[in-house]
């Protein structure tokens, strides 16, 4: 029989077999679609994360260097000499802490900024309800959540405590509620000009850190090291420093989330093994009279691959578009219900992965028993019942 006309033989006996036998193959190909399924939606959703997150801080960062310092606070009187460095467009001090809200302690992240800063420093910044500050003393913005979970209005007042520092809480006119396009979970910001901040922290003259604007992407890396020269006690973070730690986090998600999607891939596995199982038992007999004629371990081994073949691309191209779907409903859930802008990355990379481990799953799954039923013994397979 030439090589050919074997593998036309042994695909068009796998579909007769499917065919005859559709709910089996259905439980088996829904099985293979579920892994994949999984697969593809977790891998589109972290992709959409980590795009989402680069997206912010592109926006947060830019062109950004931080200097602060490991130990202590930073002089705001630091600000002059830094802009004096060559590629420095701007500087600016800025007071980052975390308080406490309210007496029922929810807490927050404290934000204190140059009032004409405040845009620079939150680009995405948009307000839902009342206005932004402009000068020392008018009041303080808080974000959705936080405005939530405290219950409270434009116009109303807030009392603020900072964490660890000993200093006493104030009350705050809440002037507006604003999204920053940054999120900590629950704990929403607290967002202030930057003399109330130090006020409230009892660090007249000092700030957190210095954000420093650079003319251009090129000059990061040599601004950020003449800081370093200057001031070799400060800690100096570049963009690209943040969005490596981020990165790292990332992978960690990634790594875990396709975790729990291969336990969805494992019983696939053992579903289409069973399949090919069952179907070389129920076709003993007639590999015993395909090996009496004069077929090849090679050609009944062809045979039931094409089979696995057949269910785990069927599998595959359902999970596919299951895992698509999925992700997209997983995105709409979020908005609806947690109020977080999340959107799938559909990467055809992804689709192409998610199929080629369908293939290669069942493939894999399904060999053992395809090949024991190859070298099966012609008298044997024919007193098979």
């Amino acid at each position: 029989m030439p090589g050919l006309g074997v593998y036309k033989y042994a695909v068009k006996f796998a579909w007769n077999d499917i065919s005859s036998r559709r709910v089996r193959a259905a439980l088996t190909i829904m099985g293979i679609a579920v892994g994949v399924a999984s697969l593809v939606a977790l891998m589109s959703i972290t992709l959409g994360m980590k795009v989402k997150v680069e997206n912010i801080l592109a926006e947060t960062l830019g062109l950004a260097v931080t200097l602060s310092s490991k130990t202590a606070l930073v002089p705001t009187s630091l600000v002059t000499v830094v802009r004096e460095i060559p590629g420095v467009v701007d500087a600016y001090p800025v007071i980052e802490h975390a308080v406490i809200t309210e007496k029922a302690l929810q807490p927050a992240i404290l934000e204190g900024v140059p009032p004409e800063k405040l845009l620079d420093l939150f680009p995405s910044l948009e307000v839902k309800e009342g206005r932004v500050f402009r000068r020392d003393g008018e009041g303080v913005l808080i974000t959705s959540k936080l405005a939530e979970r405290l219950n409270v209005g434009v116009g109303d007042a807030i009392e603020v405590s900072p964490r660890s520092t000993g200093a006493a809480s104030r009350k705050y006119r809440v002037l507006g509620i604003v999204e920053v396009g940054l999120s900590f979970g629950e704990m929403g910001f607290v967002i202030m000009p930057l003399r109330d901040a130090q006020e409230l922290c009892d660090r007249p003259g000092y700030a957190s850190a210095i954000v420093i604007r650079v003319a251009s992407k090129e000059l990061i890396s040599p601004v950020a090291e003449a800081l370093r020269k200057m001031f070799p006690e400060a800690r100096v973070i570049e963009p690209k420093q943040v969005a490596m730690q981020i990165s790292k986090v990332m992978n960690v998600i990634n790594a875990t989330l396709l975790s729990i999607a291969s336990i969805s891939l494992v019983v696939a596995a053992l579903s289409v093994m069973n399949t090919i199982t069952m179907v070389v038992r129920e076709r003993m007999r007639e590999i015993g009279i395909l090996k009496a004629l004069g077929a090849q371990r090679h050609h009944v081994l062809a045979i039931f691959l094409s089979e696995a073949l057949l269910l785990s691309l069927m599998g595959g191209l359902v999970g596919v578009a299951l895992g698509v779907t999925g992700a997209q409903a997983v995105s709409s859930g979020l908005v609806r219900f947690m109020g977080m802008e999340l959107r799938p990355v559909v990467d055809p990379l992804i689709l192409t992965e998610g199929l080629g481990v369908a293939v290669l799953v069942g493939v894999a799954a399904g060999f053992q028993p395809a090949w024991k039923g190859a070298n099966s013994r012609p008298r044997e397979a024919l007193r098979y019942k």
